[in-house]
């Protein structure tokens, strides 16, 4: 990891002290803080976030996930570190209305993926570049063994956000191993009518949306054209598995019309169920891009630009 030290100079003041340290950007790592005085028994709370308050403290409890550590402190010099990784850009150290600290030093130890930005991109715009490099560092900071949705509160791999994660990794590092134990963790927490966990590895069912399951389709043309691997081949049953499913939830009209536990492309409440445009057309793209290559012909049917011709036909006549 990187160490980013800011020397902290707490004195003694009113009860319900606390001081915030900015690092600058976001991390993802553990906080290591060295102690030189401390009472025993003494309770401390670190707290995290990317935002601060209006007052410039932060609210740990700002999503659903409570953002704090609580240690309680032997007495005299220690060193102290977090057992769980964390995300943020404002670390919060709170004393309370009890004893006194003398805090020698703050840092954060970063736990990343080891990617390095690979020279793939320029543009004669200076703001394009800066925003280049800003999503690439994004990903950096979201990937530790896996992609992760974010660095912050659930720091879970789910595979929306695992679509768009790679393709970063791929563009700007170079890097498809990722992907690759993202596909296979994919097919070996898929549930038995073929659905794919929307983030895993999962034993939960209701998580499992067409969204998740669309994706990981996609994904698995995106790293045959990047890496060429031929053991991609093993994951072809999984793919036929959630193919049929599809097939097997299309109405009269061949749209899909339902699924089992949610589509999930968006937050709205009628995501969750009935026949949106939205899932067939991206079903329609994955076997248009399945189509295309033939590996996934032979596997999977030769018919599957016919099928996605068939969906785009009764999409257009469903919902224009």
């Amino acid at each position: 990891g990187v160490a980013w030290p800011l020397r902290l100079d707490l004195p003694e003041g009113p009860s319900g002290r606390c001081l915030v340290a900015d690092f600058g950007r976001t991390v993802s790592g553990y906080v290591i803080l060295t102690i030189s005085a401390c009472e025993a028994g003494q309770r401390i709370e670190l707290s995290y976030d990317d935002l601060t308050r209006p007052d410039g403290t932060i609210n740990p409890a700002r999503s659903y996930a409570n953002m704090t550590d609580r240690f309680t402190l032997p007495g005299g010099r220690v060193v102290i570190q977090t057992t769980h990784p964390r995300g943020f850009r404002y670390l919060m150290l709170d004393l309370g209305s009890a004893g006194t600290l003398s805090l020698d030093r703050a840092v954060a130890m970063e736990e990343t993926y080891p990617f390095e930005l690979q020279p793939a991109f320029e543009s004669p715009d200076p703001a394009l570049g800066r925003f280049y490099r800003k999503a690439a560092e994004t990903v950096h900071i979201c990937t530790t063994d896996s992609f992760t949705d974010c660095a912050t509160r659930e720091r879970v791999q789910w595979m929306e956000d695992l679509y768009m994660h790679s393709h970063v990794a791929a563009y700007a590092f170079g890097d498809t191993l990722l992907l690759r134990r993202a596909l296979f963790q994919g097919a070996q927490n898929a549930l038995p009518d073929g659905r794919i966990n929307g983030f895993f590895p999962s034993e939960r069912t209701n998580c499992s949306f067409a969204g998740s399951s669309i994706c990981w389709l996609l994904l698995l043309v995106d790293y045959w054209l990047f890496s060429g691997d031929e053991e991609i081949r093993r994951l072809l049953p999984t793919a036929r598995r959630a193919l049929d499913l599809f097939d097997s939830l299309r109405d009269a009209d061949g749209l899909v019309a339902s699924w089992p536990a949610g589509q999930f492309w968006d937050w709205a409440p009628i995501e969750g169920e009935g026949c949106l445009l939205l899932t067939n057309a991206a079903f329609a793209w994955a076997l248009d891009r399945l189509s295309g290559h033939s590996l996934f012909r032979d596997a999977l049917g030769s018919n599957l630009a016919a099928r996605a011709d068939a969906i785009r036909r009764a999409a257009h006549a469903r919902f224009w």
